[in-house]
C-alpha cells in the first residue's frame, strides 16, 4: 500500500482503469458462466432423471427374470415328483431323497446365471442349500432360518428381502422367497433364491452407461451403496446426482455424473471470454495512458510549484493560464501560500510568548523569597520549642516541592493541582497561625481534567498576602479570614473559584492586579498572565473574572471548556 501511494497519479489512474475493465470482464465471464452452468445443469438433471428411470426398468427386468425362474422351478414336473414324495422308510431312502433334491438344485443353478445360491425348506422342517461356487451340500442356507420366519409372519406368497451379506455385513444381499404348493393347494415348502452380485453390478455395461454411474442406495445408510454399472462410485460434492425411489427393494436408484464433465463446455466458453477480455484490457491501457498524459499536464505544473512551496519557498506562484477546475485549484494554492506565510508568523509569535510564560512558570517554581521566608519561620519555631509544628511544616514543604517538581510536567490533573494547593495552604497556615481558615469543594467528575501546574497558587497567595496579612484586623487575629477553593462542572464548562472574606480591593487596586503580566526584566506572574497561559494551553475560550469590594472580600473565577481540559490520563497516554 505504501509503494502504491508513492506512484504517480497517471499510473494510478491507468491502474484504476485497468481494474474497472478487469472487474467488467470478470462480471461478464461470471454471468455467462453462471447462466451456462445453470442451463447445463438443468439438461444434465433431465438426462439423469431419464437414466434413473431406465435403471429402475433394467432392475425390474432382472428381478422379473429371477421370479420367473422360481416359477419354472416350482412347476417343473421332475421337481414336483421329488418334493411330493413322502415315503422315507430308512436311512437309505432319506439319503436318496436329499441327494435328489440337491441334484435338482444344482441342475437349476447351472442354467440360472442371475442366481448365486438357492435353498429349499420342506414342509416337515428339512432344508437344502446350494451355492453356485460351492460343492453340493445338505446344509441349510446360512442365516436364512430367521428370514424364513419373517417371511411366514409377513403373510406374503413371494417377496424380495435385503439382508447383510455373509462375511461382509456392510454390503447388501438380495433374496427372493416364494411358497411352493402342491396340486391340492397344500404348502409343500419354501424356495429361497439369492441374486448374484455380478448380475447387479453389471446391469449397465460401460458402453451403455457412458459418463453416468448407477448406484442403488438404501435408507438410513443401512448398507453400502451397491453399484449397478460395475465401477465403484464416490458419493461426494464432485458428483451431480438424481435419485428415484425403488419400492421393490425398499431402496433408491441413483444416477450420477461428474460435475466436471457437466460444466466442461461452460469452462471452455468462460476461458475464451477471459482471453478476449484481457486482449481488450491491454489495448485500453495504452489508449488511456496517452489520454491521461495529455489531460494531466497542467496538474504536473501545479505539483512542481507545490513542491517548491513545501521546500519553504512561499514567494513562488503558479500563475495558471487555464481557467478550468485546475486553474481554480492553482489560484487557491497561491492564496494558501500567502495565508500559510502569515499563519507561520503568528505561530512563531505565539511560541515565543508561550516560552516566556514557561520561563516565568519555572522561576515561580523556585521562588526564593517564599522558601527563605518559610525557612525563617522554621528557625523561629525551633527556637521557641515548637518542634512538632516545625516537623509538620517541613513535611508540608517537601510535599509541596515534590508535587511541583515531579516529572517536570507543566500540565497536570486538577486533582494534582488541588494537592499542591493543599500543601501550600498548610504551609501558609503554619506561617500565619489562626489568621485564616480554608476549605476545598470539588466535584468528583472534574478531578481528571487537565490544567497548567501552579494555576491556583498565585491566586491563593494573593488572598493570603493582600486580603489578610496586609490588613491589621486579620493579621492581629481580631477577625478570622476564610478562603474557599471551589471546583465545579457546569454543563460543558469547568468553573474554578477562589474566594475570600478579606480586605477586598478598590477599583484602582483591581485594575493594577488585573494588569500584571510577564515582562522583562523583573518578571511577575499576575492574574492576566494566568489567563494568557491558560489560553495558550486550553484555547481562547478561557476567561477570568474578578469581583471585589473593600471590606467584603474578593472572588476570582476561572472558566474554561471541559472538552479542552480533556482527561489527564488520555493526554498522558495512560
Amino acid at each position: 500500500m505504501t509503494l502504491f501511494k508513492r506512484t504517480s497519479l497517471r499510473f494510478r489512474l491507468n491502474l484504476f482503469c485497468m481494474a474497472i475493465n478487469l472487474i467488467i470482464i470478470i462480471c461478464i465471464a461470471a454471468g455467462i458462466g453462471f447462466i451456462s452452468n445453470r442451463m447445463l445443469r438443468q439438461k444434465s438433471v433431465a438426462s439423469l432423471e431419464q437414466q434413473a428411470a431406465l435403471a429402475s426398468e433394467r432392475l425390474d427386468a432382472l428381478l422379473d427374470r429371477v421370479e420367473n425362474a422360481s416359477l419354472h422351478f416350482v412347476v417343473n414336473e421332475a421337481y414336483k415328483e421329488t418334493y411330493e414324495s413322502q415315503k422315507q422308510s430308512g436311512y437309505y431312502d432319506s439319503y436318496l431323497y436329499s441327494a435328489t433334491i440337491t441334484s435338482h438344485l444344482l441342475e437349476f443353478l447351472s442354467v440360472q446365471k442371475d442366481i448365486y445360491s438357492m435353498a429349499f425348506f420342506t414342509y416337515d422342517g428339512k432344508s437344502f442349500y446350494r451355492a453356485f461356487n460351492e460343492e453340493s451340500s445338505l446344509k441349510s442356507s446360512p442365516g436364512q432360518e430367521k428370514l424364513i420366519e419373517t417371511f411366514l409372519s409377513d403373510g406374503y406368497s413371494h417377496h424380495w428381502y435385503v439382508i447383510p451379506r455373509e462375511g461382509n455385513p456392510q454390503c447388501a444381499e438380495f433374496v427372493f422367497i416364494r411358497k411352493m404348493y402342491n396340486l391340492n393347494g397344500h404348502l409343500r415348502g419354501i424356495l429361497s433364491l439369492t441374486l448374484a452380485e455380478k448380475s447387479v453390478t453389471s446391469l449397465f455395461p460401460s458402453e451403455l452407461s457412458g459418463d453416468a454411474a448407477y448406484v442403488l442406495l438404501f435408507p438410513e445408510d443401512l448398507y453400502s451403496p451397491t453399484p449397478l454399472s460395475g465401477t465403484p462410485v464416490m458419493l461426494d460434492d464432485s458428483q451431480l446426482m438424481v435419485t428415484r425411489p425403488y419400492d421393490r427393494l425398499s431402496a433408491t436408484t441413483a444416477t450420477l455424473v461428474s460435475k466436471a464433465s457437466v460444466y466442461h463446455d461452460s469452462y471452455i466458453l468462460v476461458t475464451v471470454i477471459i482471453l478476449i477480455g484481457f486482449g481488450a484490457l491491454v489495448l485500453s491501457f495504452f489508449v488511456f495512458h496517452q489520454a491521461t498524459r495529455y489531460f494531466l499536464a497542467p496538474l504536473e505544473l501545479i505539483v512542481n510549484k507545490v513542491r517548491l512551496l513545501s521546500q519553504g519557498d512561499y514567494s513562488t506562484r503558479i500563475h495558471a493560464a487555464f481557467h478550468d477546475e485546475l486553474g481554480s485549484l492553482a489560484g487557491q494554492i497561491d492564496q494558501m501560500a500567502a495565508n500559510t506565510e502569515h499563519l507561520m508568523e503568528q505561530i512563531r509569535t505565539s511560541e515565543e510568548r508561550k516560552k516566556e510564560y514557561e520561563v516565568a512558570y519555572l522561576q515561580m517554581q523556585m521562588r526564593p523569597h517564599f522558601l527563605y521566608n518559610t525557612l525563617e519561620n522554621l528557625c523561629g519555631m525551633v527556637a521557641i520549642g515548637e518542634n512538632s509544628t516545625a516537623v509538620s511544616m517541613i513535611h508540608d514543604i517537601s510535599q509541596f516541592y515534590r508535587a511541583v517538581l515531579n516529572q517536570g510536567d507543566s500540565i497536570i490533573s486538577l486533582k494534582a493541582e488541588l494537592e499542591i494547593s493543599e500543601s501550600y495552604m498548610n504551609i501558609m497556615d503554619k506561617r500565619y497561625p489562626a489568621m485564616f481558615a480554608w476549605d476545598i469543594e470539588a466535584d468528583g467528575d472534574v478531578m481528571d481534567c487537565c490544567i497548567p501546574k501552579l494555576t491556583l497558587q498565585p491566586l491563593l497567595e494573593n488572598s493570603i498576602i493582600h486580603a489578610f496579612a496586609s490588613c491589621p484586623d486579620f493579621s492581629s487575629g481580631k477577625i478570622r479570614g476564610k478562603i474557599l477553593i471551589s471546583c465545579r462542572r457546569e454543563s460543558d464548562v469547568i468553573r474554578l473559584t477562589v474566594s475570600d472574606n478579606g480586605a477586598g480591593m478598590t477599583k484602582e487596586q483591581l485594575n493594577c492586579l488585573s494588569g500584571e503580566s510577564v515582562s522583562r526584566p523583573g518578571i511577575s506572574f499576575g492574574i492576566r498572565s494566568i489567563e494568557e497561559r491558560l489560553r495558550l494551553n486550553l484555547g481562547d475560550s478561557v476567561s477570568i473574572s474578578i469581583e471585589s469590594e473593600p471590606g467584603r472580600g474578593t472572588v476570582i473565577c476561572l472558566l474554561f471548556p471541559a472538552e479542552a481540559a480533556g482527561n489527564h490520563r488520555k493526554m498522558k497516554g495512560i
